[in-house]
């Protein structure tokens, strides 16, 4: 049987220090060309990660935050067919730095930076899937607003730049790839005095 489950707990030191430890248990599709919901077609994956937090404030307008965030991924067998099929366990971290400012009263406009390791554990059972290690830099560009007192929006834009190391036969590649994301959170219904 899988399980999902997704726990968290935060820690606050100081106001501008923050503590962090999650672990997650999440079923995983094998194929998409199969049925997604057939138990033999998922395997079962463990996270546990961890991110501290160091936040600062320039001003009345302007804030920052640097922060170490990592992942240690692992496969679990759920039935007998999993010993030969399951990926090879991972570890991602890496440094991130945010910068906001506030331009006027409801439009606050960011950057965010961020780079990763992934390693994967050298010591995967045979005929499991190979894959390559990576670096990446991301940099992205966010921009928010408080539309109303109850509407806020965020949309945000940049570039994530991927080099793989080589994995079996395959040489070290390197790819660039565009990120868009937006989002909008509504308090309708609460009142604010």
């Amino acid at each position: 049987a899988f399980h999902r489950l997704d726990a968290r707990a935060a820690l606050v030191w100081w106001d501008d220090v923050d503590l962090e430890l999650n672990g997650r248990l999440d079923p995983r599709v094998v194929s998409y060309n199969r049925p997604t919901d057939d138990p033999t077609n998922q395997m079962q994956q463990a996270t546990v990660g961890g991110r501290f937090t160091l936040r600062r404030e320039f001003g009345r307008a302007t804030r920052g935050s640097v922060g170490y965030r990592g992942e240690q991924v692992t496969w679990l067998e759920a039935h007998e067919d999993d010993k030969d099929r399951l990926p090879p366990d991972y570890l991602t971290h890496g440094p991130e730095l945010i910068l906001e400012r506030d331009v006027g009263r409801r439009l606050v406009v960011g950057v965010e930076y961020q780079y990763r390791i992934q390693t994967y554990d050298e010591t995967a059972p045979e005929g499991a899937p190979q894959a390559a290690d990576y670096t990446s830099h991301t940099g992205t560009g966010r921009l928010g607003l408080d539309a109303t007192d109850w509407l806020s929006l965020s949309m945000a834009y940049g570039f994530s730049r991927i080099e793989y190391a080589k994995a079996g036969d395959a040489e070290a590649q390197s790819m660039t790839r565009g990120l868009a994301d937006v989002r909008g959170s509504s308090l309708a219904g609460v009142v604010r005095r």
